[in-house]
């Protein structure tokens, strides 16, 4: 298997990890109508402020989002191609 197809892997299994992840982080159920209520994980990408006003996208956390699902993604295909082609020499 190709390194490309490796690293593949790796990368669909962190977006699908995260993705779940949060899914299940924004399903939660609200338990205050008029607090700060964050939403996104490891980082908050998005916030609902209640009555008041001023949610709206966190672009920091998106982009620390990605960042992590990037580098998770590496890790795991590393881990992958170790398992499949044995340890490097």
């Amino acid at each position: 298997m190709s390194q490309r197809k490796i690293y593949g892997i790796g990368l669909v299994t962190s977006l699908c990890v995260f993705g779940v992840a949060n899914l299940l982080h924004f399903l939660r159920p609200v338990t205050c109508y008029d607090c700060f209520f964050p939403y996104g994980l490891p980082f908050t990408f998005f916030r609902e402020e209640g009555f008041a006003g001023g949610a709206g996208l966190l672009w920091k956390g998106v982009a620390l989002d990605f960042v992590t699902m990037v580098s998770l993604g590496a890790i795991a295909g590393s881990l992958l191609r170790v398992f499949i082609k044995g340890r490097p020499k």
